[in-house]
Formats: C-alpha cells, sequence, structure tokens
C-alpha cells in the first residue's frame, strides 16, 4: 500500500552497505522509513534524505512486517543555515 509523508529528517541511521533508515517528523507524528541504496553515488533519492532535509517521501508498507520502505523523494526545502554553516567549516 503507497503512501505520502512530507516532514523532517530528523536523523538517519547506517543500515547495512548503502541502506539508511531515516526517522522523519511530519505532520502524524515520528515515522521511520526504510531507504534503500541511498548512499550509492548515483542514487536519486540521496538529496532527499540529507539531515534537516525537508522532503516528501513516498513509501510502500509491507503487508507482512508493516515495515515503510522508500520508493521516492522530493526534496521540497533545505535551510540555508546548514548550507552556510557547511561553508564557513570548509574555509
Amino acid at each position: 500500500m503507497k503512501e505520502k509523508y512530507v516532514g523532517y529528517v530528523i536523523n538517519s541511521i547506517d543500515y547495512k552497505d548503502n541502506d539508511s533508515l531515516l526517522i522523519v517528523l511530519c505532520k502524524d507524528g515520528v515515522v521511520c522509513l526504510r531507504a534503500r541504496g541511498v548512499k550509492k553515488i548515483n542514487s536519486k533519492n540521496a538529496s532527499s534524505v540529507m539531515n534537516y532535509a525537508y522532503s516528501e517521501f513516498e513509501v510502500n508498507q509491507s503487508e507482512k512486517s508493516g515495515y515503510l520502505t522508500l520508493l521516492d523523494g522530493t526534496l521540497l526545502n533545505y535551510p540555508n543555515y546548514v548550507i552556510d554553516s557547511l561553508e564557513y567549516m570548509t574555509i
């Protein structure tokens, strides 16, 4: 069953080689998603799963286990203060 969530990525936890577990704060509460292959170089969802990103996620809920798996992510907004602080740290 496909669902959509819109919210902020609070935390990203490494899981296996190229996967991550995402904790997303959305209107419905806190949701945990499994994002497969997001640490690969050519991942289309890599930008939407960064910490503090405001993104829209299309997920699939497993009928057997009930786990949520990320199908598609779209980055809606990323806070400027995070980008500015990263620039200052590199200088």
